[in-house]
């Protein structure tokens, strides 16, 4: 299945629901950085809570998810933009502890280019990332949920990330509804004894035996913001004095992106090149 971010409605427009779908981003997550078992389901965890948290946001919008964990200690930050690219970073890439289980705090940012636009922290209580974001939506939208992640790693190395969110209508005219008490009914026991026939029930178009109507399907991929030209433009914001002592000292730069861990070059003529510029503008 592909990785994709799927929302729409259910149950005759009683519920709506996010799926997220992640195999191959939360793979290269786990490639770049070199994760262990027990890092590439917490990086794929929060990579999917991204993506959930991400389904309204539109434009040049962005939402970011830090964690910051003491037990075991380590520090995460994920973001996805409005066209469902995403990337991650966890450091330590080898965990210790309970990979379901931490304890520290989480902080959800949305923003676009000008603005932060909210801003949302949620302790993580002895936990996994799927309780600490349940909360947090219980805070900020006070709606009956039900959520369920699953992020596998097979004997073969092969990784399965996904999660499906499924939430209660408010009561609206001429419109179906459910009961607090039928939701639960309903949805409260989704099970992931088998995570794929779920997510497949899902995206053919029905859940617990309801149909579900999709409004949108957004492809998910990772891809960072790094670029050869991002980190000529990062140098030539230190100066005409600091790249000349890169230049004297070094006769050239390399950068490693500390979200996808790609190398770049910038070679003594090049830093050369980028001296004159700067000269040439004052």
């Amino acid at each position: 299945m592909s990785d994709q971010l799927q929302r729409g409605v259910g149950h005759g427009s009683a519920v709506r629901f996010l799926s997220a779908r992640a195999d191959a981003a939360v793979a290269i997550a786990a490639e770049r950085h070199s994760l262990d078992e027990k890092g590439t389901v917490i990086i794929g965890e929060a990579m999917i809570a991204a993506l959930m948290m991400s389904a309204y946001i539109k434009g040049d919008e962005r939402i970011t998810v830090q964690i910051q964990s003491e037990t075991p200690r380590l520090s995460l930050i994920c973001d996805v933009d409005a066209a469902g690219n995403i990337r991650a970073r966890l450091s330590p890439t080898h965990v210790h502890g309970e990979a379901t289980t931490l304890t520290g705090v989480m902080l959800v940012i949305k923003h676009n280019a000008s603005a932060e636009l909210y801003r949302g922290a949620t302790e993580i209580r002895g936990e996994g990332i799927p309780a600490a974001l349940a909360r947090h939506l219980a805070q900020s939208s006070q709606v009956d949920t039900t959520m369920r992640f699953s992020v596998r790693v097979a004997p073969d190395g092969s990784i399965s990330a996904g999660g499906l969110l499924v939430e209660r209508m408010p009561p609206a005219a001429d419109l179906p509804s459910l009961t607090p008490e039928g939701f639960a009914h309903f949805y409260g026991g989704l099970s992931l004894a088998d995570p794929e026939a779920l997510f497949a029930e899902v995206a053919q178009g029905s859940l617990m035996g309801e149909d579900l109507m999709a409004a949108e399907v957004r492809p998910v991929s990772w891809r960072c913001q790094c670029s050869q030209g991002r980190v000529e433009g990062m140098l030539s914001a230190l100066g005409t004095e600091e790249l000349k002592s890169m230049l004297a000292e070094d006769d050239g730069a390399t950068i490693t992106c500390h979200f996808c861990n790609l190398q770049y070059t910038v070679t003594g003529a090049r830093l050369a090149t980028l001296i004159d510029a700067l000269s040439a503008d004052n």
